[in-house]
């Protein structure tokens, strides 16, 4: 692999070394605002005399090249800014390097008018959108503030082909064009973010608060010099670059969650300057978040009676007092050498804490319904705490995501090199979390909604009939370190012709480290649920309806005070076999090569293809549990080459007017957790669980075709099909009636990790964006924005599964639409968000699969602008109040119910 790599590098330098003589002048550089420094998105820099023109993309780069030598008048316009003319003069010995600076305005007649922020960055963001090759979303800071998102995965399922999971009111995870979370990435600056999941590669972006991003960048189509691993899409994340000028900024809100009337706070403050005598940008902002909210739970676990017809198998009902607070950093440093030679160190910091005391119902019928609705069943009280600490014995979920780059941009003239050293880490740590358990039984009575299941005992329900059943302690923690080398060097032979090739090398540690102790109480102090302390969390309204009642539970702070150390009080045993599986270590080491071939072909026709090369090798460990005496740690170990060529058009019949067609391939690697070589038997339902370190990595070749129609700065319309053929995707197969071949032994079900056979993906989508300035009186101030995905797949090949089957993640339908009124200083923005139900497991036949439900939130969001420097707003979320739903095998078959009501804020935001 490393030698096929390195003779096309070599084949590359050979080339731009017999081209290196041409006499073509270049001129290059930045445009910024010249108040606060800040990179212009969107600038056109125009050569009138030539017909020649480039604009700018995110980091405020331009190039013209193959200019004659001389004297030439070069312009730079943006909507929002003053435009700017500068005699500039070329020569052929080097490129001539000059940066812009623009001043804030629009000049109209005589006079000089100031554009609504909005207006600006909405049109800077179209336009690069239309500069860029690849099909995209782009999407602004300034238009990321125009919705009332707190967090990045908010913000991400309001982009068209988005669809988001959300957890506890906010949007957890993402997933693009009906692909699974894991199937995407996520990255900053081009460097991936690491999951914090154990054994998954999602990465939960609610961990990142909006008001850290400088921008988003959703690429659909990937190309040779991106990581080829999100067969779904790549969303960039790009931070904060330094201005060229002191600037001081940041926001604050507070409001209340309906769920509980507690209040939430929100806010961040930055600052930014330059020195050195403006060589060294340095840019910092902090971000911190607390939020008191109250999650009401239904949960049913479906399966069948001895007839075939549905029942609830299980039912949970609970309540929990979640405190989610969330503190974040960025701190980056940009230092320019000369013109040509710049430095970036790029710091990204979040830490977020979850405390939780929750309170767990659960009802287990034991046997078949009567005639009259009733079976014999038992009853579980669970408390749900935290060992004691600053929050009151309840439950932690520590989640840390830290990442820093050191990345260089060198120029030579035609030969541009860029290269990048960087490191991130994730970890999720759930410390000493306590559970205790009382148990009855009773007859149960059951009803018979389905869409609202629900168990009511017969019986007294005393507390002295309860008895302990368990009392344990779980840690989970849970780590993934990404180290990587970039290296990407551009050769530019003329204005048509580019080449771009090289390598990037990265290391994966995924690591889970779990434990299970159980305690036993040496005396009588616990043994009836009468004898603890008590805590009953029911309310006036339960959120999934009155018909659900709680009753009495231990009290979380009497859990968390229990002396659980203390030898003459409680005897502690290891619970391996319950965890030991779970454990594992996984290292991935991923060499990478691309070389990518850009050509003007004629004035309104462009080609890119290249070809990207991934060799891949996993080492990974884990355990055999065949029972407290046969335990066994394994490691397995397997490498893999991945050939992904690329081919691409783009067609601008008219200025406005833009066609793309693209040919992609990309993949997606099997999930930690699958690849570890566990084993594990569980003797009470004769059951054996197995990893599979064979596991070949999914392939997707892709098809991809855009249209795109721009109303010259104020908006666009975008069309478009996709279309994917996977091959061996991975699924879990639930087999029954399995011979084991190690052992001989014949289990009643097998749950394995394997690759299935072929699926087809396939979707439309279509956007419009666009501020309506051009009708009459007040109906000028109307911006609409709007999108719409449809999406479908069929997957073929999993044994047992006759039918044709979707791929989890794919939504058929999801749908954006916002409506905006400018008014003097005002804006009002009303909001709704909506995605059909999907796919989420697959279990062994139909009726047991669990889906994602449909989902429509509506939010509403006013702004005010005092002056220059103040802005303040009110915000709404989740008007619909839509709780998180999921269901199993039929919609009316509920599986899962999260409620968590609506969301008010009130706040501020300044720009010095």
């Amino acid at each position: 692999m490393l030698n096929h790599i390195k003779s096309i590098f070599f084949l590359m330098t050979l080339v731009i070394s017999l081209d290196s003589f041409g006499q073509s002048g270049i001129l290059k550089g930045t445009v910024k605002e010249n108040e606060n420094g800040e990179t212009v998105i969107g600038a056109t820099v125009y050569i009138k005399s030539l017909s020649k023109g480039d604009v700018t993309g995110f980091e405020g780069n331009y190039i013209l090249t193959n200019i004659p030598v001389g004297d030439y008048e070069v312009e730079v316009q943006s909507v929002g800014y003053q435009p700017v003319k500068k005699i500039i003069t070329i020569n052929e010995s080097a490129a001539v390097i000059y940066n812009f600076e623009l001043q804030a305005g629009v000049l109209l007649g005589e006079s000089v008018v100031v554009q609504s922020q909005a207006m600006s960055s909405q049109a800077s963001a179209i336009k690069t959108q239309k500069k860029i090759s690849q099909i995209a979303t782009i999407v602004s800071n300034d238009q990321l503030e125009q919705f009332p998102d707190m967090n990045i995965g908010d913000a991400l399922k309001r982009i068209p082909g988005v669809t988001m999971q959300m957890d506890q009111g906010e949007a957890e995870v993402g997933m693009v064009r009906g692909t699974s979370p894991e199937w995407s990435s996520v990255t900053i600056h081009g460097e991936r973010l690491p999951s914090a999941e154990a054994g998954s590669r999602a990465v939960e972006v609610d961990l990142i608060p909006a008001n850290l991003i400088q921008g988003i960048e959703l690429f659909k189509a990937l190309t040779p010099d991106m990581d080829a691993d999100a067969i779904g899409g790549v969303m960039n994340l790009l931070l904060r670059e330094a201005p060229y000028s002191r600037n001081i900024f940041g926001d604050f809100q507070s409001g209340i969650n309906a769920s509980n009337g507690k209040p939430l706070v929100n806010g961040g403050l930055g600052y930014g300057n330059r020195f050195l005598k403006e060589r060294l940008g340095v840019i910092g902002n902090i971000s911190w978040y607390h939020n008191d909210l109250l999650v009401d739970n239904i949960e049913a676990l479906w399966d069948k009676d001895e007839e075939g017809n549905p029942m609830v198998a299980q039912q949970n009902i609970s309540t929990y007092n979640v405190t989610r607070e969330r503190i974040s950093a960025a701190l980056n440093f940009e230092y320019t050498f000369n013109e040509s030679n710049k430095l970036y160190l790029r710091n990204l910091y979040t830490h977020h804490n979850e405390y939780r005391d929750q309170y767990l119902l659960i009802y287990e019928p034991i046997g078949q319904l009567d005639e009259n609705g009733i079976v014999d069943g038992r009853v579980r009280r669970q408390t749900v705490a935290g060992a004691e600490n600053g929050q009151n014995s309840r439950f932690l979920e520590d989640q840390r995501i830290y990442f820093s780059s050191l990345a260089g941009e060198h120029d030579f003239g035609k030969l541009d090199l860029h290269w990048s050293l960087a490191l991130a880490r994730a970890s999720q740590n759930n410390p000493h979390s306590l559970f205790m358990e009382y148990t009855t039984t009773s007859p149960l009575s059951a009803n018979e909604n389905s869409r609202r299941p629900v168990y009511t005992p017969l019986e007294t329900n005393n507390n002295k009939n309860f008895k302990l059943h368990r009392i344990w302690e779980q840690n989970e923690f849970t780590s993934e370190e990404d180290k990587n080398f970039r290296l990407d060097l551009r050769y530019t032979f003329d204005e048509k012709r580019q080449l771009k090739f090289g390598s990037r090398y990265r290391n994966k540690l995924k690591i889970i480290d779990n434990s299970i102790y159980n305690f036993i109480p040496l005396v009588d102090d616990y043994q009836l649920l009468n004898q603890v302390n008590l805590y009953a969390p029911q309310r006036s309204q339960f959120m999934p309806g009155d018909q659900y009642s709680l009753g009495n539970f231990v009290d979380h702070r009497f859990l968390g005070g229990l002396a659980l150390n203390n030898p003459d009080i409680f005897r502690m045993e290891d619970d391996v076999i319950d965890y030991l599986t779970g454990n594992l270590q996984v290292r991935e080491g991923i060499w990478a090569g691309y070389v990518m071939y850009n050509q003007q072909l004629s004035d309104q026709l462009s080609l890119l293809t290249g070809v990207r090369l991934e060799a891949t090798h996993t080492s990974s460990n884990g355990y055999e549990v065949d029972g407290e005496e046969n335990i066994r740690e394994t490691e397995a170990e397997r490498s893999y080459l991945n050939v992904l060529p690329h081919l691409q058009f783009k067609y601008i019949p008219e200025e406005d007017l833009i066609f793309r067609l693209v040919w992609s391939n990309t993949l997606a690697r099997p999930q930690y957790a699958d690849l570890a070589p566990y084993r594990q038997i569980n003797f009470q339902t004769n059951r054996i669980a197995l990893g599979n370190p064979d596991l070949k990595a999914a392939n997707s070749y892709n098809l991809d075709f855009m249209a795109e129609k721009y109303f010259g700065n104020a908006g666009l319309l975008t069309g478009g099909a996709f279309y994917k053929y996977i091959t061996d995707f991975i699924y879990t197969n639930r087999q029954s009636n399995y011979l084991d071949p190690v052992s001989g032994e014949l289990f009643n079900q097998v749950i394995l990790p394997m690759n299935g056979g072929y699926a087809h993906l396939y979707g439309l989508e279509i956007a419009f964006q666009r501020d309506l300035y051009f009708l009459p009186g007040f109906l000028k101030g109307i911006g609409v924005y709007a999108n719409y995905t449809y999406t479908n797949s069929r997957a073929y090949g999993i044994p047992d599964r006759g039918e044709k089957i979707s791929l989890p993640g794919t939504s058929k339908h999801s749908l954006n639409a916002s409506l905006s009124y400018d008014w003097k200083n005002w804006e009002f923005r009303l909001s709704g968000n909506y995605s059909s139900a999907f796919l989420d497991e697959l279990d062994e036949e139909s009726t047991m699969d669990v889906y994602y439900d449909q989902q429509f939130f509506m939010d509403f969001n006013s702004t005010y602008t005092l002056n220059d420097h103040w802005r303040i707003f009110v915000s709404a979320n989740n008007l619909t109040n839509q709780p998180l739903r999921y269901f199993q095998g039929e919609r009316n078959r509920t599986f899962r119910e999260d409620w968590t009501n609506r969301r008010f804020n009130l706040g501020a935001k300044f720009n010095f």
